[in-house]
């Protein structure tokens, strides 16, 4: 079972949407005035991203169907799914030559999770942790968990879990800053347009309360990684230090979106145990398709993790 703790005690607000009203309600905390930061700054050298052209090819937003089960949640199923589906379009258009696939979204007693158990019809199972018309929330969530489907998740060695929680996270916030321009103009349903600049308060107020971001603008993220290496390889979900680190590949992913569809060759071979990150990575950048490759060796060379240069072919297997 893969978990994720992305409930309601993750974040102090949440944005609920009701017919012509709109209100950001408060958690488990007083909610702060919003904020706007405009792009994540990066207070640190990144390296140089050089990347080839994509060739043009259809997305993959068709591919993916979202089934919801509304039972628990308080609200209808059409809503439920135009976030989930609002949510995961931010990476299917990024995705070539998905393989069809079929997401069952529910209820969870718990935290929100993507099961390693499927369905009877080989569809994967999404739980998530909350209710009415916490739509920002459901967005945040969802958006994490495909994030787990479309790399491949898989139940084998969890030492560097943590950097697939840490791709995760950038979707999360990737997704509902995309959706809070999106909906300006286009929205699931007309009268949710002037709901748009709450999605990006929401994550405003996420990324304001990531306390380790400073500690990465002080030190750099490789030495922020090799400080905490040991920790992260025990404690995959550690929140704190995952959401932190995704702010800075935050504005590498921003720049350079059509990338997102390197995340679906992170899991391309179960990883063995006592794998290293360095490792990983390397295994990473040797399955993925020509034009990620540059990519990949860019994220590897954030953590300072030089990767070797390889002849790849024109395009690379992948199993899902």
């Amino acid at each position: 079972m893969h978990c994720h703790d992305l409930s309601a005690s993750a974040v102090d607000q949440s944005v609920t949407f009701h017919d012509n009203e709109h209100r950001v309600c408060p958690g488990n905390h007083q909610t702060p005035a919003p904020v706007r930061h405009g792009r994540v700054p990066i207070f640190l050298s990144l390296p140089l991203i050089v990347l080839l052209p994509l060739s043009a090819a259809a997305d993959s937003r068709e591919a993916v169907t979202i089934e919801i089960n509304p039972e628990g949640f308080n609200a209808s199923r059409a809503d439920i799914r135009a976030v989930c589906r609002s949510a995961a379009n931010q990476l299917l258009r990024h995705m070539v030559d998905l393989k069809k696939t079929t997401v069952r979204v529910s209820k969870g007693a718990h935290g929100p999770i993507a099961l390693f158990k499927k369905g009877e019809n080989g569809e994967h199972l999404i739980k998530l942790a909350t209710e009415k018309l916490y739509w920002a929330q459901y967005a945040y969530q969802f958006s994490h968990e495909i994030c787990h489907v479309l790399c491949g998740y898989d139940e084998d060695f969890r030492g560097n879990l943590w950097f697939e929680e840490t791709i995760c996270e950038v979707a999360s916030l990737y997704c509902l800053r995309r959706m809070s321009v999106e909906w300006r103009t286009n929205a699931p349903f007309g009268n949710w347009k002037s709901y748009a600049p709450l999605l990006r308060d929401y994550t405003d107020e996420i990324e304001r309360t990531r306390q380790g971001y400073l500690e990465i603008t002080r030190t750099g993220l490789p030495a922020y990684y090799r400080k905490h290496a040991r920790h992260l390889s025990s404690n995959g979900t550690d929140r704190e230090k995952n959401g932190a680190m995704a702010l800075v590949l935050l504005a590498v992913f921003e720049r350079h979106p059509q990338n997102w569809n390197a995340i679906r060759w992170l899991n391309s071979s179960p990883s063995p145990q006592g794998e290293t990150f360095p490792q990983y990575l390397s295994k990473w950048h040797r399955a993925v398709p020509r034009e990620h490759s540059a990519f990949v060796s860019s994220l590897s060379a954030l953590y300072g993790i030089p990767l070797q240069e390889r002849k790849l072919p024109d395009k690379a297997p992948i199993t899902e």
